[in-house]
């Protein structure tokens, strides 16, 4: 039997201190998944210098926090983001900022649920008296990782229910 799949969810402000109580269900989503799931102290990644144009400060808070991702990563950990725009930042803003090979890798929540959440779950057949979802994908998300929109649709699927992207 092979061991359970270790998981570190990287937090964001927005999430953390806006609504934890979202950080603690994709925790328990992930534990009840199979995976031995940790939450990251919080490191400030500095996505709103860059937005304001502090280039200088944003290299030196992601020298900061991407030695400590790195460090995390090493210890064979999967890392995920649960906001997408700041969990795009370590694939965008980092790698331009720091290059291109940063010795780790972060992904969404819904890359990481599409790996964990069987194919075949009993539930792959949506519901036919449950309404569906209504997706309103962020604009960063949609362009930095296309495939994402497919992906919240497969999650939603594997767990009966349906979901439909609004074009925005």
């Amino acid at each position: 039997r092979s061991a359970k799949p270790r998981v570190v969810i990287v937090q964001d402000a927005f999430t953390s201190f806006y609504e934890p109580h979202i950080v603690l269900a994709a925790r328990e989503l992930l534990e009840r998944l199979g995976c031995e799931v940790s939450v990251s102290e919080y490191l400030p990644n500095g996505k709103g210098m860059h937005v304001k144009g502090f280039l200088r400060r944003f290299t030196k808070q992601a020298r900061r926090t991407a030695d400590a991702l790195r460090a995390l990563a090493s210890s064979g950990a999967t890392l995920v983001a649960i906001e997408p725009a700041v969990g795009l930042t370590y694939r965008d803003e980092y790698r331009h900022a720091l290059g291109k090979d940063l010795g780790f890798e972060v992904l969404l929540l819904q890359e990481l649920l599409v790996r964990v959440i069987p194919k075949d779950a009993e539930t792959t057949v949506p519901k036919k008296d449950v309404a569906p979802y209504r997706l309103f994908g962020h604009c960063t998300e949609k362009t930095l990782a296309p495939a994402s929109q497919k992906q919240w649709v497969d999650v939603f699927a594997r767990l009966g229910l349906r979901l439909l992207p609004v074009a925005t």
